[in-house]
């Protein structure tokens, strides 16, 4: 041939293979497929999950099935090792034992009773007959057995001498047929044997075994001496003992199997370690980056890669993980732990609010870093122990919501507490700010609360009532409100440039303080410094005035503010606000401690007004002469700061009325006088005005159920305890029982004066009372009384709780992580707060949560 065309197909090298040597090849494939798969299925069995039950216990297996979770919602989602164990011994049977291989339509069969024959399936699948084998047939002993005819069953069959020397422990009686089976031919008998259709091998639902209960003797001797069942036994008596010398097959695999269950576990609880870590100490996840080698990877997988240079089971999967392999390290298996672990948290606390009958319902508010509105929900119960009791104020979540009115937030809190399950009527307390939309007679959400549930005492909060009585005070009375302004102005000179706060920093050890309206602690502590760094302020600003380097600007402000404070008159002004926003700083302290209680808080409030009181005739002698000391040392005189215009205070001539001071010459008052009366009075007179009204559900409370302790319970008046009992049982229908109540209060002093070591039962409180009636044993002799203590204790008296809540959540939702989903943040912050349970918490039953979310269900 000559020399092909450009365009010419060229000449195969190898001829294609025809159609009958391609069906040839197929078949030869196929076969080896075939040959693979069979020999492949004698050593390598799937786990199998077991099935969610139903409370009754049954199997739940027909149209209440969890649903699975899609392969393609998550990137991690791959198998994980389910520990199986406690559930199924073995997986696999002795292969040279005669049993066939099931198919895949008998996994989908119910767990059956092992001591039912007639529950089991047929075919057995290799799994029932794993756990069939792994323990000895049960053999039912009843007081009578039904009959069949005239005769039933006789359980000396399953002796086989009458000396009852030797047993048959292939017996096995089934109640729920009322007849008898052959466990080892059930067991071991192939379809194709002798006793394929024998009644002793009849197993399977709706099936009935041997039930010829007259000749039963007869038949189970025949049976007993028959070739096939001698054949069954030697198998079943086989594999016991290559099963008990390790020799399966199949418990190889099954070692291996929980030996990568016991790996991943470590590594999880390793991830799982960082995870707490992390929430706990209030610090971010992720970096710009979700990549382990690199350097801004975030604080998660920083963690990991520190902890795995220590811990061999994490290091050994650091090492295993290449590209597109699971790594269980991405931020939604992060978010899967978070909420694990916090639901988890989140669950004892409900359980324990359940258990212990009574709680209290805490709500307050405030703005996160997104701006959106956060409530934040706190319960309040007691905790009755053997040893002690105590009060528990426990966080749940924060529920963003932008309702304001009354019936919006009260429906937000009913339905919040409907789906933690709790009962409201149980409610014995709500605490809210003092809010119009809350704290409202009528149309507040106590007012409506309690409308549902009148039981639900409501407690104004007393941090917030004494900060409106220091507020309103300080607005009512000119003079000390300007005194606080100008304080607040002196912080905001300095505060706004750095030169100027540099300058203040040398001349004082102490830095100013600003305050604000809502928290007035803020005011104590800035009143506070600037009184200690008086003459170190003084200085600075002196410096400034003189100085050559600042503008005009800030040297006309620097004299303006020396000025208004240097002189005798700002001093006394500040002497005063320190000893007064000194005593309320005091009290506002106490009063935020988690296990202060109404009859404390009442203390501490009739205290502080008690104080107020004093101070008012006594003060201001005290104040002058800690603020002349003051004066002195710095060289101020007494009478500056007092120049009043000669005009001020008088009305012209044809504006006075006939009689009045003006118009006869009113005797004058020195400076100290008029500010004592214009200043000090004036202050003090409007606190204690505003002390009336505020805390009387505090005092109300406390005096429905003060019978129960200190002096009123030592005194043992009679009459007055019986009628105190009749008022509180009235408030509190079905909650006391009257009659019984009333003569346990008789003798209730008398029974703990025994269990009082150095103490009188005047100076025990309400807590103590509970203790002693808990730890002594007394609690059932007094039910009532206990359960009475227990209503108090349970009544809360502030949101501090709530508070410190936000403040756990401006740490966590800050600038830089203000996109943070809600579900997270109310999980971190629980994990955050309640540390102490998450220090309890069971990894292991995490994790176990956390497999059983991932595994995908392999039918097996």
């Amino acid at each position: 041939m000559g020399r092909p065309g450009a365009n010419l197909k060229p000449i195969a090298e190898k001829k294609e293979m025809g159609g009958a040597e391609k069906e040839r090849k197929r078949k030869f494939q196929q076969a080896e497929d075939n040959k693979m798969s069979v020999t492949m299925s004698k050593f390598v069995k799937r786990a199998p999950i077991n099935p969610p039950s139903s409370s009754d216990g049954s199997s739940l297996q027909n149209g209440n099935q969890i649903p699975e979770r899609s392969p393609s919602s998550n990137r991690d989602v791959l198998p994980v090792p389910v520990d199986i164990s406690e559930n199924f011994k073995e997986d696999d049977t002795y292969p040279s034992l005669g049993m066939e291989q099931t198919d895949e339509k008998d996994n989908n069969s119910v767990l059956f009773d092992e001591s039912h024959p007639s529950t089991w399936t047929t075919p057995l699948s290799q799994l029932q007959k794993s756990i069939l084998l792994s323990k000895l047939p049960v053999q039912k002993m009843l007081d009578n057995f039904p009959k069949r005819g005239q005769l039933s069953f006789n359980p000396s069959h399953y002796m086989k001498k009458a000396t009852g020397t030797s047993g048959r422990e292939w017996l096995v009686y089934s109640v729920s047929t009322n007849s008898l089976f052959c466990f080892s031919c059930s067991v071991f008998t192939g379809t194709t044997s002798t006793l394929a259709n024998s009644p002793w091998t009849n197993i399977g639902i709706n099936n009935v075994g041997f039930t010829d209960f007259p000749h039963q003797a007869r038949a189970i001797k025949l049976h007993e001496e028959s070739q096939a069942h001698f054949q069954s036994v030697i198998c079943w008596k086989q594999y016991e003992k290559l099963h008990s010398s390790s020799k399966l097959i199949n418990q190889s695999v099954q070692e291996a199997t929980l030996n990568e269950i016991s790996f991943w576990k470590q590594v999880l609880h390793s991830m799982l370690d960082a995870i707490i870590f992390l929430a706990k100490n209030n610090l971010a996840f992720r970096g710009t980056s979700s990549k382990l080698d690199d350097h801004d990877c975030g604080n998660f997988l920083s963690l990991i890669k520190l902890l795995g240079k220590y811990y061999p089971p994490l290091a050994l999967h650091i090492s295993r993980l290449k590209k597109s392999k699971v790594s269980y390290m991405s931020p939604s298996i992060q978010n899967e732990f978070i909420y694990l672990s916090a639901a988890t948290v989140r669950k004892e606390i409900l359980q324990n609010v359940k258990e212990r009958d009574y709680y209290s319902i805490m709500f307050d508010a405030t703005q996160d870093a997104s701006r959106n509105e956060q409530i934040s929900q706190v319960l309040r119960t007691v905790k009755i122990n053997a040893g002690e009791c105590k009060i528990e104020e426990n966080f749940i979540d924060f529920i963003n919501y932008d309702g304001k009115s009354g019936l919006q937030l009260t429906e937000m809190i009913i339905r919040k507490l409907v789906e933690d399950g709790l009962d409201i009527q149980n409610c014995r307390g709500q605490v809210y700010d003092n809010g119009s939309n809350m704290s409202g007679f009528y149309q507040g959400v106590q007012a409506r609360f309690k409308e549902i549930n009148k039981k639900a005492i409501f407690i104004p909060c007393p941090d917030h009532s004494l900060n409106r009585v220091g507020e309103s005070s300080a607005n009512k009375v000119l003079p000390a409100k300007l005194l606080l302004g100008q304080i607040q102005c002196l912080f905001v000179f300095f505060s706004g440039s750095t030169s100027r706060w540099s300058v203040l920093k040398s001349h004082i050890n102490k830095c100013l303080k600003g305050h604000s309206s809502t928290r007035w602690a803020s005011k104590a502590e800035a009143v506070s410094t600037l009184f200690e760094e008086f003459e170190g302020t003084c200085e600075a600003l002196i410096e400034l005035t003189n100085s050559e380097e600042v503008n005009a600007q800030t040297v006309a402000d620097a004299n303006s503010q020396f000025v208004r404070i240097f002189n005798f008159k700002f001093i006394l002004g500040l002497t005063i606000w320190d000893f007064i926003l000194s005593r309320i700083q005091i009290t506002n302290l106490a009063l935020q401690d988690k296990s202060i209680t109404l009859e404390i808080a009442s203390k501490h409030v009739k205290g502080l007004l008690n104080w107020l009181k004093d101070f008012k005739l006594q003060g201001f002698e005290k104040s002058v002469r800690i603020t002349e000391k003051k004066a002195e040392d710095i060289g101020i005189t007494k009478d500056s700061g007092f120049h009043y215009r000669l005009t001020r205070g008088i009305r012209p001539l044809r504006f006075r009325d006939v009689g009045s001071r003006e118009t006869h010459g009113a005797t004058h008052q020195n400076n100290l006088e008029k500010f004592e009366s214009d200043f000090f009075i004036a202050l003090i007179d409007t606190m204690v005005d505003q002390f009336g009204h505020r805390f009387d559900s505090i005092y109300e409370t406390t005096e429905a159920f003060n019978f129960l302790w200190g002096i009123s319970l030592n005194q043992n008046n009679t009459e007055s305890n019986i009628k105190a009992v009749q008022d509180l049982a009235k408030k509190y229908e079905n909650d006391f029982e009257l009659s019984v109540f009333c003569k346990e209060i008789l003798y209730l002093k008398s029974a703990i004066t025994p269990f009082i070591e150095d103490r009188s039962v005047e100076k025990m409180s309400a807590m103590d009372i509970l203790n002693i009636l808990t730890i002594n044993g007394l609690q059932q002799q007094f039910i009532n009384c206990h359960t009475a203590l227990r209503i108090f204790l349970t009544i809360p008296v502030t949101t501090a709780t709530n508070e410190r809540s936000f403040s756990k959540m401006k740490i966590m939702k800050n600038y830089l992580r203000s996109t943070m989903g809600q579900q997270r943040l109310s999980d971190l912050s629980i994990l955050s707060i309640e540390h102490d349970i998450v220090e309890r918490l069971s990894f292991d039953e995490i994790i176990n949560n956390f497999s059983i979310s991932k595994c995908r269900k392999v039918k097996i």
